[in-house]
């Protein structure tokens, strides 16, 4: 499997062309504006927007809103600021106002603008801010300079200070540099963005590699995978059988419990039954017990008569014996008498 690859260095290559086309574009606002005919004040509003949009703040401002401040006292260059507010740059509208830092404090603006006239206050504002782009009018001390509109031979000029720029987070882009940066600014920045190349393509190497890994742990776990479906697919015939047994089983638990039921009533119904056969029973066997009661006495009052009778008969051949013996003596004496 061919290794996937995850954008960086296309994306690297984007903003590499990216850059060479805002180069073209520059030269060419910059070429433009050289063959039109601007006032001094129009031509220095040009190059504050140019500035703005070459370089590029570290750290996001808090509002969505970009607020340019201006020391200026003359009303035309606010005109021609004005005039481009309504310009995004990077998404970002921008206002104009005049810098007041009664109003507002010199940190809340993204860029301030410090005419010459003013220019003694550029060592404050600059110990006083850090991601507020102070753009001076005119020559100031090195140590204090961010980015500087220079004249020269009637034109204006613009010079950066790489080394502020990078310390307080500013990045310039390459166009910028080119036009107004030097040599050694240039270069140092073109060293950076070159070990920055060379870093990207190491971590796409870097990437490269354990995406190939990835796919060849793929491939296995794949593998892996179709044995786990196939035992699976076997192990869910199985478990379909079982579950038909399982089936059969219960219907035959069923019909076991049906007949177990019809079993329990008809116990019920038999119990109920002998219930009655016991009492039935029991009555009889108490008039059996009356019957043998009655029997006894019977046989008792029998007993009685028979021995009674039994006296009488010998009673009565007793008397029998001594009518014999009457009637002997009677027949004798008759016999005597008649004599």
């Amino acid at each position: 499997m061919k290794p996937q690859y995850d954008g960086r260095s296309s994306s690297a290559w984007r903003r590499i062309a990216a850059r060479v086309i805002a180069i073209v574009i520059v030269t060419l606002s910059v070429s433009a504006y050289s063959q039109i005919k601007l006032s001094e004040q129009e031509a220095r509003a040009h190059y504050i927007y140019e500035l703005v949009k070459h370089i590029k703040w570290n750290a996001p401002r808090e509002s969505g809103r970009y607020v340019i401040g201006v020391i200026d006292d003359d009303p035309e260059l606010m005109r021609a600021l004005i005039v481009r507010k309504d310009t995004l740059i990077r998404g970002s509208a921008f206002s104009i106002e005049t810098f007041d830092s009664t109003k507002r404090p010199a940190t809340d603006y993204a860029v301030i603008f410090i005419n010459k006239s003013r220019k003694n206050i550029s060592e404050t504002l600059f110990k006083s801010t850090t991601n507020t782009l102070l753009i001076t009018d005119g020559r100031i001390d090195s140590a204090y300079q961010l980015a500087s509109l220079v004249p020269s031979s009637a034109k204006l000029k613009i010079r950066l200070n790489h080394e502020n720029l990078s310390a307080r987070g500013f990045k310039a882009s390459i166009s910028l540099l080119e036009l107004a940066g030097t040599k050694e600014d240039l270069t140092e920045e073109l060293r950076d963005r070159q070990a920055h190349l060379t870093k990207v393509l190491k971590d796409v190497k870097a990437r490269t590699l354990a995406l190939e890994q990835l796919n060849t742990a793929y491939e296995a776990n794949a593998e892996q995978l179709r044995s786990t479906e196939a035992l699976l697919e076997q192990r869910s015939d199985e478990l379909a059988n079982r579950e038909d047994q399982l089936i059969t089983l219960t219907q035959g638990v069923e019909l076991s419990r049906a007949k177990v039921s019809e079993n329990q009533r008809q116990l019920e119904t038999q119990k109920t039954l002998l219930a009655s056969k016991q009492a039935e029973l029991i009555e009889r066997s108490a008039a059996i017990g009356k019957l043998q009661t009655e029997i006894n006495v019977n046989q008792r009052t029998l007993d009685i008569q028979l021995a009674q009778l039994h006296q009488q008969g010998v009673t009565i051949i007793s008397k029998n014996q001594q009518i014999g013996e009457q009637r002997g003596w009677l027949i004798l004496a008759i016999i005597v008498v008649s004599k």
